[in-house]
C-alpha cells in the first residue's frame, strides 16, 4: 500500500511538472532546484500577463466552452503549444504555421464534419480542405451549450480585466473544455 502511494506521488509530481513547464524546455527535464527556481520566476510572470480562452457566439459574451491547455486547436496542437504567455495576446503555434490559436470543437470524441464532409481534422491550419477542393471550412455542428451553429461561433481571447470588464467571470480551474481526451 505504501508503495502504491509512493509511485501515485511520482506520478502526481510529473504532471504538476508537465502542467507547468509544459513543452518549453524540450526533453531534457530540469533539475529539482531549476524547477522551483522556474516557479518562482516564471509563473508570477505568466500569471500576470495569463489570457483567457473562450469559444462562444458573437458578442453575446456566454461562453460555451472554456479553453485549458490541453484543448486542441484546429491546426491539431494543444493550447499549451502555443504562445500564450504575453500581453499582446498572440497566441502563435509553436510547432507549426499557426498564427493563431483557435478552437476545434468535437462531437463527443470525434472531430466535426465540414459541408464537403471531410473532418475538421482534414483541413489545414488555414482550413483549406486537404482531401478535396474546398477551400473554407464550414461545420455542420450544433453546439451542444446553446444550441446555435458552430460556424456562427469564434474563439475570444481576452485578458482578466477585459473578462470582468465584460462581467464575466475569470477562471482558474472551473468548467475547462474536456474535449481534448483522447
Amino acid at each position: 500500500s505504501s508503495g502504491i502511494n509512493a509511485e501515485y506521488g511520482h506520478v502526481e509530481a510529473y504532471w504538476q511538472y508537465h502542467k507547468i513547464v509544459g513543452d518549453e524546455v524540450g526533453d531534457e527535464l530540469m533539475t529539482p532546484e531549476q524547477f522551483e527556481a522556474y516557479k518562482n520566476t516564471v509563473v508570477p510572470e505568466r500569471m500576470k500577463n495569463r489570457l483567457y480562452l473562450s469559444w462562444r457566439v458573437g458578442d453575446e459574451g456566454i461562453d460555451c466552452e472554456l479553453i485549458g491547455p490541453e484543448t486542441m486547436c484546429y491546426c491539431q496542437h494543444r493550447y499549451r503549444q502555443h504562445e500564450t504567455d504575453n500581453a499582446d495576446k498572440k497566441t502563435s503555434c509553436r510547432n507549426c504555421s499557426c498564427k493563431r490559436y483557435e478552437f476545434c470543437p468535437k462531437n463527443g470524441t470525434q472531430p466535426v464534419r465540414c459541408k464537403c464532409k471531410h473532418y475538421s481534422t482534414e483541413h489545414d491550419a488555414r482550413k483549406t480542405c486537404t482531401r478535396c477542393a474546398c477551400k473554407a471550412l464550414m461545420l455542420t455542428f450544433t453546439c451542444p451549450s446553446c444550441g446555435k451553429p458552430a460556424h456562427q461561433h469564434s474563439t475570444s481571447i481576452e485578458t482578466k480585466e477585459e473578462r470582468l470588464a465584460l462581467g464575466n467571470e475569470f477562471y482558474s480551474q472551473c468548467r475547462i473544455s474536456t474535449n481534448h481526451r483522447p
